[in-house]
């Protein structure tokens, strides 16, 4: 999650996108995500869904998205993410 903050605060030009970003650690075999939008995972177990993301959409083909808050007042920030 905060990779994704810090990218959103860090952007300075026009455009949005969905995103996702997964994080895995070897030791304790556990993955963390944050994902905005219709991007996604899936975790697969012996060939089969075990766990599918949501998406994340304001309705039909209108996901949420990060943008550059000064120029999108009504983007969607990493509170909004799935987490």
């Amino acid at each position: 999650a905060s990779a994704l903050r810090e990218a959103q605060e860090a952007t300075r030009l026009p455009g949005a996108s969905t995103a996702v970003v997964l994080q895995l650690n070897g030791t304790s075999r556990e993955a963390t995500y944050a994902n905005v939008g219709d991007s996604g995972i899936r975790v697969l177990r012996d060939g089969k869904i075990v766990y599918a993301s949501r998406p994340l959409m304001h309705g039909f083909n209108c996901p949420y998205q990060l943008a550059y808050t000064r120029l999108s007042p009504n983007a969607q920030t990493i509170k909004d993410a799935d987490i």
